[in-house]
């Protein structure tokens, strides 16, 4: 009753009323761009066809990209090692950031897809299939679902794992593996934690260090101990859950490759306890799909991290996520409908001093200028193996967890290096192909200003990049000068912000 009297007594705050800044943010923050042009005159003259410009945004490409990015982030998947290495697969070592983004991209392709197709969100952990790509396809058992090759589309497993989707996917428990001795614990910590918003590591404990050794039957110990049991006593039967990922070699080919359905018990064996999923028991691993897409905390820790990826706020107020919840439920969990209903409300657009992240860097300046910066085919700004990642404000996943939310040097140094070079690239392509004005034209240099700042430029800002644009086109080349003009306009706080 108190519960239902605070839901009520909290309604959700009415839509924002859009303008060119509110849809440049919700632009950058669904898409990773910039809006164009004829989306700014849209909704100049028409407020409410954001509805529709919604619509398309989420249905676009970078829609699809910027979803795997965010599930990149939400499960630390994308990584640049694991314990086996594509040399272990005789592959060739000019295959290495391949086979690295390959593996991290399986669990956070597998989410995209169900996110994009506006599919029940609960399925992500009941699907009868992954996403595999060509290297994927090599090295694993894997079956593809589709006659194509060269990116990624649907495969199934064919070494009797459950269809459990997310749950049961290499690329995931690669990432967090677990040691012989350690039985699957961390794996069922990092379950609850990812996909319940349940932290283990965060209940605390009490108890003296030499309390286990004084045993010699370790389980026994955990299960009587009153120190571990408030832990151990859901956390043992959900391990037991994930044996057939129990590997006696944690740098094997042949025990990481493949789900071991024989070894599915042994650990209810190990552990000395049965399978069950927070006191509800299992009679096998199959069943742990079902459970998760039923238990609430799922759908409400997506509400949650999905929020939490579009405003980066950590949390919300307990009206909002109730509001949130709700409208994720009464679409029937499509995070298409909690996106929406996500970047119109109005606390969305009243936070301040966000920054974008790395991705979001990369892939508008991608969108506006056509640059990539690349090394031998190596995406330098997703990875830091030869990359920039974590320079830009990127997470890696092992020693920086979430993308960074406040500037830095480094970031600033790697930001000017990325805009010089993609502001050449932009100005050098469309003098090649005669399509860049000689002098500051006053339509085209609008445009471009309204795409980057959501706003026209004003007459004194104009007189500014004026004198600097003839400065520098006097004392270099026309090509210079536009250059120039969008480099320093791409490290702008007022671009670079939300």
């Amino acid at each position: 009753m108190i519960w239902f009297m605070l839901s009520c007594s909290n309604p959700p705050e009415p839509f924002f009323e859009m303008d060119t800044i509110g849809l440049r943010r919700i632009s950058l923050a669904i898409k990773g761009t910039l809006p164009t042009i004829d989306e700014y005159n849209r909704i100049i003259q028409d407020p409410s066809q954001i509805d529709i410009i919604l619509d398309e945004y989420i249905s676009s490409e970078w829609h699809e990209r910027r979803m795997t990015g965010i599930f990149a982030d939400w499960t630390k998947n994308r990584i640049d090692r694991f314990n086996i290495s594509e040399e272990d697969y005789q592959l060739s070592s000019s295959t290495t950031y391949d086979f690295l983004q390959s593996v991290g991209e399986e669990t956070p392709r597998l989410m995209t897809y169900y996110a994009t197709q506006d599919l029940d969100w609960r399925m992500v952990v009941q699907s009868p299939f992954t996403m595999a790509n060509d290297i994927l396809l090599s090295i694993w058992p894997l079956e593809s679902l589709e006659d194509e090759s060269g990116g990624w589309h649907k495969a199934k497993y064919t070494d009797g794992r459950p269809p459990l989707g997310i749950l049961m996917n290499n690329g995931l428990w690669w990432r967090y593996y677990t040691t012989p001795n350690n039985f699957n614990r961390s794996r069922a910590s990092v379950m609850a934690e990812l996909f319940l918003c349940t932290d283990y590591r965060t209940r605390p404990i009490s108890f003296e260090a030499t309390s286990l050794l004084e045993h010699e039957d370790f389980n026994d110990t955990i299960q009587s101990n009153e120190a571990c049991i408030g832990c151990h006593n859901t956390l043992d039967p959900l391990a037991a859950a994930f044996f057939g990922f129990w590997w006696y070699d944690i740098y094997d080919t042949a025990e990481m490759s493949r789900y071991h359905p024989e070894r599915e018990f042994l650990g209810e064996s190990l552990l000395n306890i049965d399978m069950a999923y927070f006191g509800i028991p299992m009679a096998s691993p199959t069943a742990l799909g079902g459970l998760v897409a039923q238990d609430p905390r799922f759908t409400q820790c997506t509400t949650k991290r999905i929020y939490h990826a579009l405003t980066h706020v950590d949390d919300t107020k307990f009206a909002e996520k109730q509001h949130l919840h709700e409208i994720f439920e009464q679409s029937d969990f499509r995070i298409s409908a909690l996106i929406k209903e996500i970047v119109k409300m109005p606390t969305f657009h009243e936070q301040e001093n966000r920054i974008l992240t790395a991705q979001q860097l990369a892939s508008s300046i991608e969108e506006l200028t056509g640059f990539v910066w690349t090394e031998d085919n190596i995406h330098l700004l997703e990875n830091d193996i030869i990359g920039y990642r974590k320079m830009l404000g990127g997470a890696d996943g092992l020693e920086i967890t979430s993308p960074a939310r406040q500037t830095s040097i480094s970031r600033q140094l790697t930001l000017k290096r990325l805009t010089q070079k993609a502001a050449l690239y932009w100005a050098q392509t469309l003098e090649n192909n005669n399509t860049l004005p000689s002098s500051l034209q006053e339509d085209f240099y609008q445009d471009l200003f309204m795409r980057i700042y959501g706003e026209p430029a004003t007459d004194q800002r104009k007189e500014l990049d004026l004198q600097m644009f003839i400065q520098i086109q006097e004392e270099h080349s026309n090509t210079q000068a536009w250059a120039s003009l969008l480099s320093v306009w791409l490290r702008d706080p007022l671009f670079w912000s939300l």
